[in-house]
């Protein structure tokens, strides 16, 4: 190559290593991918293994007559405790954001 063109071996071989490299990544890629898909699959089968798992716990315990939570007026969403006490003159307070000039001499 350089016997046609000075310094023209040192292209060649800098390209082909390139797609030679390339040609490396996309095997990986495609391999993660294929992976990727049968995790995918693996998952959704265990997850429906799972469910009807706890499907059929439920429905053995289901027999018994669950009474459904009932809300009333009177439940409490917070108290008094949970407050959070704030004090005044922090960056939202009025004076806080105007700025004192000095006096130019």
């Amino acid at each position: 190559a350089n016997a046609l063109q000075p310094n023209w071996g040192q292209t060649i071989f800098q390209s082909a290593n390139e797609m030679h490299h390339n040609a490396i990544l996309r095997e990986k890629i495609t391999s993660i991918q294929a992976k990727g898909k049968r995790d995918r699959e693996w998952w959704d089968r265990e997850k429906a293994t799972i469910q009807s798992n706890f499907m059929k716990e439920l429905g053995d315990d289901g027999k018994e007559t669950a009474k459904p939570a009932t809300v009333t007026g009177t439940d409490k969403v917070g108290s008094e405790e949970d407050a959070v006490m704030v004090e005044g003159g922090g960056p939202a307070a009025p004076g806080s954001s105007k700025r004192k000039r000095k006096a130019k001499k």
